[in-house]
């Protein structure tokens, strides 16, 4: 039962993680910007890591090093993927330019 709960939780954390990759590079594209394309890739990595995670979980690969190596337990997972949440929760807030207000700058 633990095995498939990490399982599926790598799979969570492989999608959550893809789709904040990817709006990353494509903001560095439009903006030129260095640190998105910076926390994309680190995004991607994290994505590999999950999707090798849950590869691992699931006994796809009969090979021992390399369950030994990727096997993740559900509570780091459940860390990484509230990390993951928290980061997609401030890049999808909105944008107001410094010294703006809601009340329109009084």
């Amino acid at each position: 039962m633990i095995e498939f709960l990490a399982g599926m939780l790598s799979i969570v954390l492989a999608a959550l993680a893809g789709v904040l990759g990817c709006l990353a590079l494509m903001a560095s594209q439009r903006f030129q910007e260095r640190r998105f394309f910076l926390i994309g890739t680190a995004f991607l990595v994290m994505m590999v890591t999950a999707v090798l995670a849950a590869l691992a979980e699931f006994d796809v690969f009969a090979t021992s090093w390399y369950d030994e190596s990727f096997a993740l337990e559900p509570v780091p997972l459940a860390l990484l993927i509230l990390t993951v949440l928290l980061v997609y929760g401030a890049m999808s807030g909105r944008h107001r330019p410094p010294g703006s207000s809601q009340d329109g700058g009084r």
